[in-house]
């Protein structure tokens, strides 16, 4: 006898997920304002210091740079405070009409330019048979943002970001798949966790705030490589219906 248990472990994985996000989410709540004060004063007082010893000339230079240095630092330590602040706020959802082709298309004009800088073709394939969905559009453009971005940056000597769209069942899948080195395997289920980064600047919540947003849609994000020479494909699943707590639309 035999049992397809998938979909049970799927669950279960997301079910972790969630726990671990919202465990960060508490503690970073009770934290981040504690630790954006000290940094902005650190980030002002190189600022002030910075300028003092520029006044002196070249003897001072390189006393000047290390004081900017600091500031660069403090201001990116103020990012990665913020951006987990909004992770742990979990922005209030703006439920409406979303017209996801439109959005995508949207989305596309906003990289296009970075995607050109970079080398890398930008592909639509958008179904014409999307119906509307009820989602927080501004989200949902983060999120479609920002892994469009991920897919770009992932080729750093250009290739393809492939991005596709179409109605399955009852359910609208989203797919961007790009053609860079892939995903280590051993990796995947890392990638949502938050301060996961390949990126050597990258804060590793970008992923997990987008994971959250879909979570909070009622859907999910699957990620696994294209083929075994590479290329990693991230696949946005939204419902058609989805419950807000208090009243069930569908579209």
């Amino acid at each position: 006898m035999a049992e397809d248990v998938t979909e049970r472990v799927r669950l279960g994985e997301q079910l972790k997920q969630a726990e671990r996000l919202r465990t960060l989410g508490e503690f970073a709540a009770g934290m981040v304002h504690e630790i954006n004060n000290p940094i902005g004063i650190i980030s002002a007082c190189a600022e002030v210091l910075g300028r003092k010893l520029a006044r002196h000339g070249d003897e001072f230079h390189e006393y000047a740079k290390t004081a900017k240095i600091i500031e660069d630092e403090a201001i990116r330590c103020s990012s990665i405070v913020r951006n987990l602040l909004s992770f742990a706020r979990e922005a209030e959802m703006n439920p409406g009409e979303v017209n996801v082709a439109g959005l995508l298309r949207r989305t596309s004009e906003f990289i296009r330019g970075k995607a050109s800088e970079l080398g890398v073709e930008l592909i639509l394939d958008i179904s014409d048979n999307i119906p509307a969905i009820i989602g927080d559009r501004d989200q949902l453009e983060q999120v479609f943002l920002n892994l469009a971005v991920n897919g770009i940056e992932a080729m750093e000597g250009g290739g393809r970001l492939h991005v596709s769209a179409a109605r399955k069942a009852n359910e609208v899948r989203v797919s961007f798949a790009d053609t860079g080195p892939g995903i280590p395997t051993q990796d995947i289920p890392r990638v949502f966790n938050p301060f996961y980064t390949t990126k050597p600047s990258g804060t590793g919540l970008g992923l997990a705030l987008s994971w959250s947003i879909i979570e909070r849609h009622g859907g999910a994000i699957e990620v696994d490589n294209v083929s075994d020479d590479g290329g990693a494909r991230f696949d946005v699943i939204l419902p058609l219906q989805w419950h807000t707590g208090r009243e069930q639309t569908t579209r």
